[in-house]
C-alpha cells in the first residue's frame, strides 16, 4: 500500500510542477545593521541584529475566495513555508503546494538570488542591474530581486486559467524586491511584492498575510517574548500617529538575551497596501495553532480582524505573529503592490520614531545622502541656508522654501558622519518657519550635515530635498568629543595580490589634533582581531603599509581600526576582502596519498622560491564529529611545522618554508574532474549534474559512484525503446535505453556493481506517466534500495543535432570521498613541479592594484584585473569620501586593464 501511495504522489508531483524548473536560491543580506538569510520563495530563515537573533522563520501566504467548476465556493491559501509542519505539501511530502521561485531571474550557475552587489548572480541577458526605478539605478546598499508563483498548488480542483490547464493555485505571480538601505533606514528591511493575476479569472476577494516566528534575543530565549500593537498615539515632534499606528512589535520582557546581551524591539509594519487598506488582520498564536497550510483556518484568520483578546497577545510565550491586509480584488493581468518593513529599535521610544521615519522615507527612495545633493518636484523646492563651519549651543536652522504648494510640510534631519547615518529633528515644520536645534543634546563632532525634505502630507511621494552644502563641526566646550574615523579603502570583492597593502584612513576630533591609532586584522567580522600596528597620528589623512606576505591567503579578511583620545574611542571594521599572494603553484601530481581514502583538494602555493628546502613533508588529518584539522610535518627534520590547523577552503596556512597550503574537504560532492563521458567513437554528450534536484523535500548528497551504460537508441513504431532495460521505481516500472549501475572500484572489473535506485522527473505533460524514459527527462538518484522519497543528484541530457549516445557509450559519475581520521598525504616541493602562474592561477575576485607613480603629477597608472567580461565602474574619491570623477563606466573583457 505504501508503494502505491508514493507512486500516486509522484504522478501528482509531475503533473503539478508543469514544465517549471525550480531554482533554489538563497542570499545572505548583511549590507546594513541587519543580517538575514533570504530564500527565493520569500522565506526568511534568520534575522540578526547587533549580535542577537530576532527571527527564526518568516513567510507569506495569500488567500482568495474562488468558485470551482462545480459551482462550490473554495478558500484557497498559497503559502511559502518550506517546513511541512507549517507549509502545504502534496500527500507524498515531495512537492510544495504554494509559492515557488520562477526560473530565469538569476544566473543558473550561481547559488545566489540576483542582487545588485554581485553581477555574477544576474541572468546572462542583464548588462545592468534591473532596478525598480530605472536600469542600473541602484538605490540601496543592496537589493535582491526574484519572481515566484503559486502554480504548483494543486490541492483543489480549481483552474485559474481557461487557456492553460497546467496552471493551478490562484494563478498568481509576484515580483519580489528586498532592500537594505543605509542612512536612517540602516536598521530596516523593506520587502515589496508586486502581485499579478496571471490567470483568466477575476479574484474579487484576496488577502495577503505574513506569519513570523520571532525569537527576541535568540532562539533559546524566546520563551519570554511579548507582542503588542500600537493603536492610539499622540503626535509629537518626531512621532506621527498616522505613520506609526498599526505597527506590531515584539520585545523581550526581562531585557536579557542570549549571552546576557540586551535585546531591542522587532517591529512589523505595512507601508503600502492595495486600496490603502493597511493592517486589517492580526493575532498572536503559539506554534501549531495557526498553520498556513490549513486553508480554511487562514481564511478565518483574515476575516477575524485585529485580535488583542485571544491567544497570547500581551503575554509571555514563544509565539507567532500573524498579520494581514485585505480584502482587495485582482483582475486578470492586474498588478497590485504590498510593501512591508521589518525594523529593529533599541527602545520603545526609538521604535515609535523609527516607524514615523520609515513611513516617510519609504516614499523617498531616490533621496541621496551626499553633501550638496538635492532634487525632486519643483513645486516643493527648498534650500537650506548656509551653516557656519562651527556651531554650538542653540542654533537656528533656516531655509528658503520657493515651492508653490500650500500643502507642504518640512522634515528635518541630521547626520553625524557625512550621510552615513541620519537622525530626525522634526517631522512637520512649516515651510516659512525655522527650527532651533539644541546641539548640547548630541555629541561633538566634525562631520555633521543637515537634510531638509519638503513634502505633501497627504501624498508624501511628492517631495523635494536639499542636503547642506558642506560639513560643519559641533563643539560645545563642556564636552569631550569622540574621535571620528573613515577608512579610505573600498574592499568589496577585492583580492590583494601584491605585498605591502596600503591602509589609508581619516582620523579627526573636534578637541584633539593627534590621536592614537590601532590597526588589527581578523579572518571574519566576528574576530578574533590581531594587532598589526599601533601609534600616534595627526588629524587628517594617514597611511600604513601592511606587509601581508607572511599571513594566510584567505577570502574573508577584515580590518579593524580604532582611534582614541585617551578617554573616548571610535572603531571601524572594514568590509571583507581577500589576500592571495604567491609566485607559483605546485602541481597536484606531487601530492601523493600515503594512507586513507580521502580525496580532498590540496592547493600548494609557493610564495618565495628561495625558501624551498626540497625536504619531504607530511599532511596528516584529524577528523572527529566536531572538528577537522591537519598537521604539517617536515619528515626530513622530524619537525612539526603546523599543528592542529582547521580545514577551511577559504583560508590557507601561514607562510612556512616559502609555501602556503589550502585544503578543501569536498564531502560527498560530485568530482567533476573525474566524472566523464566515454565513447568509442569520440561522440560528445552534453550532460548536467545538479544538486539539489527539482523535486523532493528530503534531499541528501550520496557518496556512491555510478555508471550509465547506453544501449542502441533505436525505437519501435510505437515510440518504445527497441532494446529497453526495466527498472522498478517509486512511480512504477520504467523502461530505459540504458543500464544504470551503482559501482565501487575500477573499470572494467568493479568490486561492486548493482542496479541504481532512481526516479524520473517528467516535466513534459505529453510524456508524463508513460512508463519509460524520454530524452529531456531527468534522472534523480536515491539511496540504494530506498522505498522512501529521499532524493539526491539530478542528471539531465541535452541531445543536440540528433546525435544520441550509442551502444557501449558510458557516463561515469564519480563523487569525492570525505576525509577520515588518519588520512595522510606526502610531498617534496622540488622546483620541477612548479606550474606557471598564468596557467594555474584563477582570479575569482576583482583585483585593484596600487597606482604608480604615487605621489604623482600630472598623471598616474591604475591597474586592475577582472575574472570575466562584465560592467566596470572605476571612480575617484577625495579624502572626504566625495566622488570626484568616473574614469570608466563600461563593459570590459576579462583580464588586466
Amino acid at each position: 500500500m505504501k508503494k502505491i501511495i508514493l507512486s500516486i504522489a509522484f504522478l501528482l508531483l509531475y503533473s503539478n510542477l508543469l514544465s517549471q524548473t525550480v531554482e533554489n536560491k538563497y542570499l545572505t543580506l548583511d549590507d546594513n545593521n541587519t543580517s538575514l538569510l533570504l530564500l527565493n520563495n520569500s522565506t526568511i530563515n534568520s534575522l540578526e541584529w547587533k549580535g542577537l537573533q530576532y527571527l527564526s522563520q518568516f513567510g507569506i501566504f495569500v488567500s482568495a475566495e474562488v468558485i470551482d467548476s462545480n459551482g462550490d465556493t473554495l478558500h484557497i491559501s498559497s503559502d511559502s513555508f518550506i517546513s511541512s509542519s507549517f507549509g502545504d505539501y502534496d500527500p507524498s511530502g515531495m512537492i510544495k503546494w504554494g509559492w515557488l521561485p520562477t526560473d530565469g531571474f538569476s544566473n543558473p550557475m550561481s547559488d545566489e538570488i540576483a542582487n545588485s552587489n554581485n553581477p555574477q548572480s544576474w541572468p546572462a541577458n542583464w548588462d545592468n542591474w534591473v532596478d525598480e526605478f530605472g536600469l542600473g539605478n541602484k538605490i540601496a546598499n543592496n537589493e535582491a530581486y526574484f519572481v515566484m508563483n503559486d502554480y504548483s498548488n494543486a490541492e483543489f480542483e480549481y483552474y485559474p486559467s481557461n487557456t492553460n490547464s497546467l496552471m493551478r493555485g490562484l494563478g498568481l505571480s509576484s515580483e519580489v524586491r528586498v532592500y537594505q538601505f543605509g542612512g536612517g533606514l540602516k536598521d530596516a528591511i523593506i520587502i515589496k511584492y508586486f502581485l499579478t493575476n496571471t490567470g483568466t479569472k477575476s479574484l474579487q476577494k484576496v488577502y495577503f498575510g505574513i506569519q513570523s516566528d520571532p525569537s527576541i534575543g535568540g532562539r533559546s530565549d524566546a520563551w519570554d517574548d511579548n507582542t503588542k500593537i500600537i493603536k492610539t498615539l499622540i503626535d509629537t515632534r518626531l512621532v506621527k500617529k498616522e505613520l506609526a499606528n498599526n505597527t506590531v512589535y515584539t520585545f523581550d520582557q526581562d531585557g536579557i538575551g542570549a549571552g546576557g546581551l540586551k535585546p531591542g524591539y522587532l517591529s512589523y509594519h505595512f507601508v503600502e497596501t492595495p486600496d490603502n487598506k493597511g493592517l486589517t488582520s492580526f493575532n498572536v498564536p503559539t506554534l501549531g495553532q495557526f498553520r498556513p497550510k490549513e486553508d480554511e483556518l487562514m481564511w478565518t484568520f483574515f476575516n477575524s480582524g485585529i485580535d488583542t483578546v485571544n491567544y497570547f497577545y500581551d503575554s509571555l510565550a514563544n509565539v507567532l505573529v500573524n498579520i494581514g491586509t485585505g480584502p482587495f480584488s485582482l483582475n486578470p493581468n492586474e498588478t497590485k503592490t504590498v510593501s512591508f518593513v521589518l525594523f529593529l529599535s533599541d527602545s520603545y521610544s526609538d521604535m515609535l520614531e523609527d516607524a514615523t521615519y520609515i513611513g516617510l522615507h519609504y516614499n523617498w527612495p531616490l533621496v541621496k545622502n551626499d553633501i550638496a545633493s538635492n532634487g525632486g518636484e519643483e513645486k516643493y523646492k527648498i534650500k537650506l541656508n548656509p551653516i557656519p563651519s562651527v556651531i554650538s549651543g542653540d542654533y537656528n536652522i533656516t531655509w528658503d522654501y520657493t515651492g508653490n504648494s500650500i500643502d507642504a510640510k518640512i522634515f528635518l534631519e541630521y547626520s553625524n558622519n557625512k550621510g552615513g547615518d541620519w537622525y530626525p529633528l522634526s517631522v512637520e515644520l512649516e515651510p516659512n518657519g525655522y527650527f532651533t536645534w539644541n546641539t548640547t543634546d548630541i555629541d561633538d563632532g566634525v562631520n555633521y550635515i543637515l537634510r531638509a525634505v519638503a513634502y505633501d502630507v497627504s501624498n508624501p511621494k511628492e517631495y523635494y530635498y536639499d542636503v547642506s552644502a558642506s560639513r560643519f563641526t559641533i563643539d560645545n566646550a563642556t564636552f569631550n568629543a569622540k574621535p571620528e574615523l573613515q577608512l579610505m579603502l573600498n574592499f568589496v570583492q577585492t583580492t590583494v595580490t601584491e605585498n605591502l597593502l596600503p591602509i589609508n584612513w581619516i582620523s579627526e576630533d573636534a578637541d584633539n589634533n593627534q590621536l592614537e591609532i590601532t590597526i588589527e586584522y581578523s579572518l571574519g567580522k566576528d574576530g578574533p582581531f590581531i594587532e598589526i600596528n599601533k601609534g600616534d597620528y595627526p588629524s587628517g589623512v594617514n597611511s600604513y603599509l601592511w606587509d601581508v606576505k607572511e599571513f594566510p591567503n584567505a577570502q574573508n579578511y577584515c580590518l579593524r581600526i580604532k582611534a582614541s583620545d585617551g578617554e573616548k574611542d571610535s572603531t571601524l571594521i572594514s568590509q571583507s576582502f581577500s589576500i592571495d599572494i604567491f609566485q607559483n603553484i605546485v602541481s597536484s601530481t606531487l601530492l601523493e596519498s600515503y594512507q586513507g581514502n580521502g580525496t580532498p583538494s590540496i592547493k600548494l602555493q609557493v610564495v618565495d622560491n628561495t625558501q624551498l628546502k626540497n625536504d619531504e613533508y607530511s599532511i596528516l588529518f584529524h577528523v572527529s564529529d566536531l572538528t577537522k584539522t591537519f598537521d604539517i610535518k617536515n619528515i626530513s627534520t622530524n619537525q612539526i611545522i603546523i599543528n592542529n590547523y582547521s580545514i577551511d577552503e577559504n583560508i590557507s596556512t601561514p607562510l612556512f618554508d616559502g609555501m602556503k597550503i589550502t585544503i578543501k574537504d569536498h564531502g560527498n560532492d560530485i568530482d567533476y574532474t573525474k566524472t566523464r563521458f566515454k565513447s568509442n567513437n569520440s561522440r560528445l554528450l552534453d550532460y548536467v549534474i545538479e544538486f539539489p534536484p527539482s523535486i523532493g523535500a528530503n534531499k541528501i548528497k550520496l557518496e556512491n559512484d555510478y555508471v550509465i551504460v547506453f544501449n542502441d537508441p533505436d525505437t519501435l513504431d510505437d515510440g518504445s525503446w527497441a532494446y529497453p532495460v526495466s527498472y522498478e521505481t517509486l512511480i512504477g516500472t520504467v523502461l530505459t535505453p540504458f543500464s544504470f549501475w551503482n559501482i565501487q572500484g575500477n573499470a572494467p572489473n568493479f568490486d561492486i556493481m548493482e542496479p541504481a535506485t532512481f526516479v524520473l522527473y517528467e516535466p513534459n505533460p505529453n510524456t508524463q506517466q508513460n512508463g519509460r524514459f524520454d530524452w529531456g527527462e531527468k534522472l534523480i538518484l536515491q539511496p540504494q534500495g530506498t522505498t522512501d522519497p529521499i532524493v539526491s543528484y539530478q542528471i539531465s541530457f541535452n541531445i543536440q543535432n540528433n546525435i544520441y549516445p550509442q551502444s557501449g557509450d558510458s557516463l561515469f559519475i564519480i563523487t569525492y570521498n570525505e576525509l577520515e581520521d588518519g588520512d595522510e598525504f606526502r610531498f617534496t616541493p622540488d622546483s620541477n613541479f612548479l606550474v606557471n602562474i598564468k596557467d594555474s592561477k584563477t582570479q575569482k575576485y576583482f583585483s585593484l592594484l596600487n597606482n604608480y607613480p604615487n605621489p604623482f603629477n600630472p598623471s598616474t597608472n591604475i591597474r586592475f584585473e577582472i575574472p570575466n567580461e562584465r560592467k566596470v565602474l572605476l571612480t575617484v574619491y577625495d579624502v572626504l569620501g566625495q566622488e570626484v570623477t568616473r574614469l570608466i563606466n563600461q563593459i570590459l573583457k576579462a583580464g588586466y586593464h
